[in-house]
C-alpha cells in the first residue's frame, strides 16, 4: 500500500482545482462562442436577443438634441429588428436602463437579453457624437466598442454600421444595413426619377431630373455609382451616375432599346438588352462602353 504524505494530498488537490479551474474556463469560452454563433437558416436558429435602453443624451438638453437622442434610439430599434439574426427584447419589459451608475447585468439577463447595447447621443451644433457598446450581460464583458462623429442628419448611418458589426461579430460575414437602396419612384412633374435612401429608407435622395423617364437602377460594382436607363434624350439610353460628382456618362445610346445594365463582378464589364438588330439581345461591352459583343 502506498502512503501519501500531507503534501501529497495537498499536491493532489491542488492538481484538481487547477484542472477544474481549466475546464470551468474553456466550458465557459466554449459556451460564449456558442451563444454567440448565429448560422441563418440552421435546424436549431434561434435569433440573438438584444436590449436597446434609450440611448443617453449627453451635454446639450434642449429639444432639439432631446429629438435627436430619439431618433437616434428609434433608428437602432429599428435596425434590431430588421436584422434576420437579431431578436430586439421588448423596451417595455426592461427592469433598468443604462446610465452612469452602469449596467446592472443581471436586470438583462432577467428581461431574456443576452446581448445589450447602450450608447449616448451629444449634438454639437450641427454634428453629433455618436458613442455605442455591444456588451455580453451573460458573461459580464463588452464586446464592441464604437465613437462616430458624424452630421446631426446623418444620424442612422453610424448606427447601421454599428449592427453591421455585430452581425459580422455573430456570423462572420457582414450585415447590409451600410448599404443602399436606389429605386424609381413617380414625381409631380409626371416623370419617374431615380432616389436613393439608407436600407431602412431615410435620407432620401433624388438623383435624377424630376421630369425625365428613367428606370431600372441597377448598382456598380464599387456602389459609388449607378447605371441606369434614362429618356434623357428622347431615346432609353444607358447612363451612368457617379453619385459623389454627380458625373454623368453617356454609355450607350444605340437606335431602340439601351435597357437592363448588369454589372460583372469584378466591374470590368457590362451586360445589356439592345434592340439596334430589330430583335432584344443581350450584348456585353466594356466599362467605358466600348467593345460591344453580342
Amino acid at each position: 500500500m502506498t502512503a501519501f504524505t500531507q503534501a501529497d494530498r495537498f499536491s493532489r488537490r491542488g492538481r484538481l482545482l487547477l484542472l477544474l479551474s481549466f475546464s470551468l474556463l474553456f466550458w465557459s469560452s466554449t459556451a460564449f462562442a456558442q451563444r454567440l454563433r448565429i448560422v441563418v437558416g440552421d435546424a436549431d436558429f434561434r435569433p440573438f436577443p438584444i436590449a436597446a435602453p434609450t440611448l443617453v443624451m449627453h451635454g446639450d438638453s434642449s429639444m432639439p438634441a432631446q429629438e435627436l437622442a430619439r431618433r437616434a434610439t428609434e433608428t437602432l430599434r429599428a435596425a434590431v429588428i430588421m436584422a434576420r439574426s437579431l431578436e430586439l427584447v421588448p423596451p417595455n419589459t426592461y427592469l433598468s436602463g443604462v446610465s452612469g451608475g452602469g449596467v446592472r447585468n443581471q436586470d438583462w439577463v432577467n428581461v431574456g437579453a443576452t446581448g445589450l447595447i447602450s450608447g449616448s447621443v451629444e449634438k454639437l451644433g450641427s454634428d453629433a457624437r455618436v458613442e455605442l457598446a455591444f456588451l455580453d450581460v451573460v458573461g459580464q464583458r463588452p464586446l464592441v466598442r464604437r465613437q462616430y462623429d458624424v452630421r446631426a442628419a446623418k444620424i442612422a448611418t453610424p448606427i447601421h454600421h454599428f449592427i453591421d458589426d455585430i452581425i459580422e461579430l455573430g456570423r462572420g460575414q457582414k450585415g447590409v444595413f451600410s448599404s443602399r437602396l436606389a429605386y424609381v419612384r413617380r414625381t409631380n412633374s409626371r416623370g419617374k426619377a431615380i432616389f436613393v435612401a439608407d436600407i431602412d429608407g431615410q435620407n432620401e435622395r433624388r438623383v435624377t431630373d424630376k421630369a425625365t423617364l428613367s428606370l431600372l437602377p441597377e448598382w456598380d460594382h464599387h456602389g459609388k455609382s449607378l447605371l441606369f436607363t434614362s429618356y434623357l434624350r428622347s431615346n432609353p439610353d444607358l447612363y451612368r451616375l457617379d453619385l459623389e460628382t454627380t458625373k454623368l456618362e453617356w454609355l450607350s445610346n444605340k437606335r431602340g432599346l439601351n435597357t437592363g445594365a448588369s454589372v460583372s463582378p469584378d466591374g470590368t464589364r457590362i451586360a445589356l438588352t439592345l434592340s439596334i438588330d430589330g430583335n432584344t439581345e443581350i450584348y456585353v461591352m466594356n466599362r467605358d462602353g466600348g467593345n460591344l459583343t453580342r
